[in-house]
């Protein structure tokens, strides 16, 4: 029994496994390749006119003009005729080509020139769209910074404000048009036409602001003092813009 055992092939063994038939390895053939195959086995069968022309056009664009089995070609004639010499550029001063344009095969019913007309065309495009994001991202930039400055301004504008409320009630002044706004209590709308000063932009109400303060009461915003006398300031201060304090 162990004899019987031992000489029988095990079918579960990696050699069954692993050594699959040809068959099942291989694609399947279609019906029409099966044929063909049949027909060109046997004598006298003549190829489809379409496999022909494609097989004779293969054929003939992977030879060069200038090989010895084309020497009755016309085309190599008349190349010669003109100073053609195997192996060298084409072209009066030899600075032309050396290997034949490759011919690509149109597949689809599209018109000549419809491929590169479409390329340029979505070329074209693309510029539009990149210009069109620059000019996007740029304005957008410019947005941004005129808020910072707009902000920055406003903020300068209030403290200016704070600081001229300040000095005028400690001089006794009771109200001036250059101290920060005051809502009503109440908080009703209030009729009344802004005032000339109201009408300004932030720049300009702060350059009032801080004009003022500087006639009045020689202080400079940017040093953040008050100065003795108007000779004082001229000679400490180092101008009445916010770069000449950098």
């Amino acid at each position: 029994m162990s004899n019987l055992a031992d000489s029988d092939d095990d079918y579960m063994s990696s050699k069954y496994l692993t050594e699959l038939p040809s068959s099942l390895t291989t694609k399947p053939k279609t019906y029409s390749e099966i044929r063909r195959q049949k027909l060109s086995s046997k004598s006298g069968y003549i190829k489809p006119l379409r496999e022909r022309e494609k097989e004779s056009r293969e054929q003939g664009l992977s030879k060069r003009i200038d090989e010895e089995d084309n020497a009755e070609s016309p085309g190599l004639r008349l190349l010669k005729k003109m100073g053609y010499e195997k192996g060298k550029p084409l072209g009066k001063d030899s600075s032309g080509i050396t290997e034949p344009i490759n011919i690509e095969m149109k597949s689809d019913k599209s018109g000549l020139g419809l491929s590169s007309e479409l390329k340029q065309k979505a070329e074209k495009e693309l510029t539009r769209k990149v210009k069109r994001a620059k000019i996007n991202e740029d304005s957008f930039i410019e947005r941004v910074r005129q808020g910072q400055v707009e902000k920055k301004v406003n903020a300068q504008l209030s403290k200016a404000q704070r600081v001229c409320e300040t000095l005028d009630t400690r001089k006794g002044v009771m109200d001036n048009i250059f101290w920060p706004s005051k809502d009503d209590k109440d908080d009703e709308e209030i009729d009344e036409e802004p005032s000339e000063f109201g009408k300004l932009s932030p720049e300009e109400k702060l350059d009032c602001v801080l004009k003022y303060m500087r006639e009045e009461y020689n202080y400079c915003f940017w040093c953040g003092c008050e100065y003795g006398d108007a000779e004082e300031l001229e000679q400490l201060c180092p101008g009445i813009n916010e770069d000449d304090h950098d």
